[in-house]
Formats: C-alpha cells, structure tokens, sequence
C-alpha cells in the first residue's frame, strides 16, 4: 500500500480477524497461568550450548542444532521451572546421586530448577529438590 490509496476493506476485515484471533489465544495463555518459552542454555567454560543427544547432555553444542539445544522452559506458579527438550520432550534431571540426568515425562521434584539471577547478570539453575544444587559443567564439558 502506499500513502494516500484507499484502504482495501477485505484486506482490513481480514487483518482485524487474524488479530482478534492473536489476542484470544493470548488471553487462553494467560488463564491457564503457564509461560512457556524457548531457551538455549550457554555454557561459557566450552563456548558452546548445552544439548541432549541420545539419552546423555552435555555441553558441545552449536547454536544452529535447534533440534538438541532448544529447550522448553515452562514455569509453574511456584516460580520453578522445568526445562523439556523441544523436540524429544525429554527433561533434564538430578538423580538420586546428585548428577543430571535425561528423563522421560515426569512431575518429579528432581527435574525443578529455581532461576537465580547473579549480580554480573548471568542466570544460575539451583535445583528445587536440594538446595546447592546448581547445573554445571565439568572441564570435559560433560554436564554435573
């Protein structure tokens, strides 16, 4: 469209349509009170992003490998989050150990992290199982 042409009506009716539908699905999320978002988590030790590949996570991960790296944060209304791999929907844990591990679908306390902010800006993941538990990496980018 350029400046001074006549608005097209069909063209408005079915941009208001779309946008009326944009905010009603908007307003569904925010009734469910659940946030989902999508994250990938960066290691600065390795210089690379954390992935899940097979049934191990570790830290060598490339930024474009969408497939490994993107993770689904989704936060419950205690502020705790769950992070759930985008494509296999597998989550990352602690086991009974204290070490990270992958899991299928579950609702346990072990796979709920608290996102701590640091004064230099960074987030920390401390674990809502046991408190001092945060997610990290070793030297061989293998993720404890």
């Amino acid at each position: 469209m350029f400046v001074g042409e006549p608005l097209d009506r069909k063209l408005l009716s079915h941009w208001l349509q779309i946008r009326l539908l944009t905010i009603s699905q908007v307003t569904n999320m925010i009734l469910t009170s659940e946030a989902v978002t999508v994250w990938q988590l960066y290691s600065h030790c390795s210089s690379a992003f954390v992935q899940i590949f097979s049934k191990h996570a570790n830290a060598r991960g490339r930024q474009l490998n969408h497939c490994l790296t993107d993770f689904l944060i989704e936060m419950d209304n205690k502020g705790r989050v769950q992070m759930k791999n985008a494509v296999t929907g597998k989550l990352v844990c602690f086991n009974k150990r204290g070490r990270i591990s992958i899991r299928n679908n579950t609702a346990d306390e072990k796979c709920l992290f608290h996102e701590r902010l640091t004064a230099s800006g960074y987030t920390m993941l401390e674990s809502a199982w046991k408190q001092n538990f945060f997610l990290g990496f070793n030297r061989c980018m293998s993720i404890r």
